[in-house]
């Protein structure tokens, strides 16, 4: 294991989540076949508590992130025939 941690050391991009072990693995594939499975369950409770939110309101909450943050809000919000009313 310990080589593992120098070759990552020596890495620029690191991994969100590392895995080490087949148990570990193992364990990981059965946490996200439950949460698939619980948010396919539950998707109808989970998208009812949706909420229409003005661009400009969400502009001005994500002023304080990064200029990439804002740009993707835009393209959001342009590219969505959604709940987000840019006119708002």
């Amino acid at each position: 294991m310990a080589q593992v941690v120098i070759r990552l050391a020596a890495t620029d991009s690191l991994p969100a989540h590392l895995l080490l072990g087949s148990d570990a693995v193992r364990h990981a594939g059965q946490a996200g076949a439950t949460r698939a499975a619980d948010a396919e369950r539950w998707l109808e409770i989970s998208v009812s508590t949706d909420v229409s939110v003005s661009a400009s309101l969400l502009a001005t909450i994500l002023s304080e992130f990064t200029p990439r943050a804002r740009i993707a809000v835009d393209d959001l919000v342009s590219n969505s025939g959604s709940k987000l009313d840019p006119h708002q």
